[in-house]
This record gives C-alpha cells, structure tokens and sequence, in this order.
C-alpha cells in the first residue's frame, strides 16, 4: 500500500479533460471475463487486490523511474473496454511522452490557470504557476482523455461516466504494474481549461 510520503517507483499522471465541463461522475466497476462474470476467485481476488491498493500517487512522490510504454499500451486497452450505453465510446485519447510535449503540456496548463485567475479574480500564486508548469515534467507519460458527450445520443452525464470507468479502468491497470498515478480533472469549454 501506498502512504502519503512514500516514492513510487515509476510515475503517470492521467488527466480528464470533459468537454461539457461537467466534473460530477458515478465510478463503477463489475469483474468480467470472456463470458460474462468471472468465476475464477483467483481472478477476482488479483482485481479485489488491486481496488484495495489503488491510490492516487502525485508528483512529488515520484521516481525517476521511466514507465514502460507497454504498461501504457496496456492501460490504454482496458480503458477501451469500459462499458458505454450504445457503444458511443465517447472517449479521446492523447499521450504526452516526449519532453518537448510534456514541457509544452506543462506551460499550457500553468497559462491556463494565469489565465483563469484574470479571468474569476482569483489570487495568483506564482508557487501555484510553477508547480502546474513542472508536474508534467515529472511524469514518465500523460494520457489525457477527452470526453466527447456532447455528439452523442446519450445524457451527457452518461458519456462522463463511462469517461470515468475508463480511467478507473487506467488506475486499475497501473496499479497491476505498480505505476504510481492520479487523476486530474479539468474542464475545456469555449477553447477555456478550467
């Protein structure tokens, strides 16, 4: 188990990016296998194992440790599997790995938060500033998921739920692989990340 002071051995940050800025969701998640339900306990034991571990790792409590690209590869398969009503599927992925990309990641979400204490008349905090500039850099990758609801033909609370499955679906995986991670959630609405 993860505690608060301890370093992880390898880092990922998954970030939500919703685009009907709606941050409320419902997180479930029911065992499966090839046919339905699993039957077998030592199945279920390893996924109960890893709902009981999973914890939210953030950036100062990670390593230098480089994450595998095939553990990504992995996490990004089971957030596929997540269930959605009528298949929508409403979920984008994109992956920061390079530098370059997470440095620029890094600088657009610090503008950002710039920007949105201009904007609310909100405090600024330069610490605030450099911190939401540097997390990126200390992860191995980001996966930002963007949630496509408002296309789809259902609720739009239904496609954000199904966003979420998928990164329950994420941690769960990373957990697996002992990969620290943590889930930011941030709302893209008017070409505006809250």
């Amino acid at each position: 188990m993860v505690s608060r002071g301890d370093k992880i051995s390898s880092s990922l940050a998954i970030g939500a990016v919703v685009s009907a800025g709606i941050c409320s969701c419902v997180v479930t998640y029911i065992l499966t296998g090839s046919k339905g339900r699993s039957d077998d306990k030592s199945e279920r034991k390893t996924i109960m194992d890893c709902i009981l571990h999973r914890r939210s790792v953030f950036p100062k409590q990670y390593s230098e440790e480089i994450v595998d690209k095939s553990v990504i590869v992995e996490m990004l398969e089971a957030a596929r599997w997540a269930p959605t009503h009528n298949l929508t599927e409403p979920w984008k992925f994109i992956v920061f790995s390079s530098k370059e990309s997470l440095e620029s990641l890094g600088e657009f979400l610090a503008m950002q938060y710039k920007d949105s204490c201009a904007q609310s008349g909100k405090q600024f905090s330069e610490a605030k500033y450099k911190k939401k500039a540097s997390n990126a850099l200390k992860s191995s990758f980001v996966i930002a998921l963007i949630c496509d609801a408002h296309k789809a033909k259902n609720p739009v609370v239904e496609e954000i739920c199904s966003v979420a499955m998928a990164v329950q679906n994420m941690h769960l995986v990373a957990t697996a692989h002992g990969v620290g991670a943590y889930w930011y959630v941030s709302s893209l609405k008017c070409g505006i990340w809250r």
